[in-house]
């Protein structure tokens, strides 16, 4: 049977009665289609990242409060700008207080960061050895003058010898080289007296050099400022013969300034002030 045949015939019986005892069921709807519900699947994701963009706006700037203004009276100061560098900090004036006798050292009486006062008493040396000098050169001294009162004695002993002998030539009781002896014997007595009086010098001019070297055995600073380092510790031996030792170093730290890495940064030290902060660095 051919397809035409086929759906007149179909039509046909849909037309005839169906009997009293058949039931007709209804024929079910059609499908619906499955387009729409793709469209809404696509469009959910869409809706839902929306509403996640604005909860999100609204919890981060929706909910923060009002900014606070800071209001200050505007009044006329100083503007201050620190500066930091890194190096090595020297002062630009110091001096080495060392010791110029040799001795050990009896007692230091300054630290390191005291402040002292120009002669201010910062270290002693034990005195024990000049005093001894001293001691001998007094008594080298005063036998020095006892044997100047001798000469000069002796001196006025020869000095009478002469006018004696001169009366006796006179009388031609005595020849004339007696005479001459005694002006002769004058004479040395004289240079003995001037020998002794340039011993005594000597003598004296060393009782004060020794005299100098005990007042050395108290050093004290030449300047005032801070002590910056004490290379030597009491009970010390120094040896001032060959090279001044230094006791301790004395800074003025009201300007310092920083010591150059190497030859180029020589250019750029600047100094510091008073404080510790730069006044100015370059480089």
């Amino acid at each position: 049977m051919s397809k035409a045949a086929k759906t007149i015939s179909d039509e046909t019986t849909a037309l005839k009665p169906a009997p009293a005892n058949v039931r007709v069921i209804p024929a079910a709807p059609p499908p619906v289609r499955r387009k729409r519900r793709s469209r809404l699947w696509i469009a959910l994701p869409v809706v839902l990242a929306v509403l996640g963009a604005g909860y999100y706006a609204w919890s981060q700037y929706g909910s923060e409060p009002a900014t606070a203004m800071i209001t200050q009276v505007v009044t006329r100061g100083d503007i201050e700008d620190s500066v930091t560098a890194v190096g090595t900090l020297d002062a630009i004036k110091s001096v080495d207080a060392g010791a110029q006798v040799s001795g050990q050292l009896k007692s230091l009486h300054v630290e390191i960061g005291d402040k002292v006062e120009q002669n201010q008493l910062v270290a002693e040396i034990d005195p024990a050895t000049i005093e001894n000098r001293i001691e001998i050169d007094q008594a080298e001294l005063a036998n020095l003058e006892a044997q100047l009162i001798s000469k000069k004695a002796q001196l006025v002993l020869k000095q009478a010898n002469i006018e004696r002998q001169r009366n006796l030539v006179a009388t031609n009781s005595v020849s004339q080289s007696t005479l001459d002896q005694a002006i002769a014997d004058h004479a040395a007595a004289g240079a003995d007296v001037k020998a002794i009086e340039a011993q005594i010098r000597k003598q004296q001019a060393t009782l004060a050099g020794d005299k100098v070297d005990l007042g050395y055995t108290k050093i004290y600073a030449p300047v005032a400022g801070t002590i910056v380092a004490n290379p030597a510790k009491e009970g010390q031996t120094l040896n001032a013969n060959q090279t001044t030792p230094t006791i301790v170093t004395i800074a003025d730290l009201s300007t310092i300034e920083r010591q150059p890495d190497d030859a180029d940064d020589r250019h750029h030290r600047r100094p510091f002030d008073d404080d510790g902060e730069g006044a100015g660095l370059r480089g």
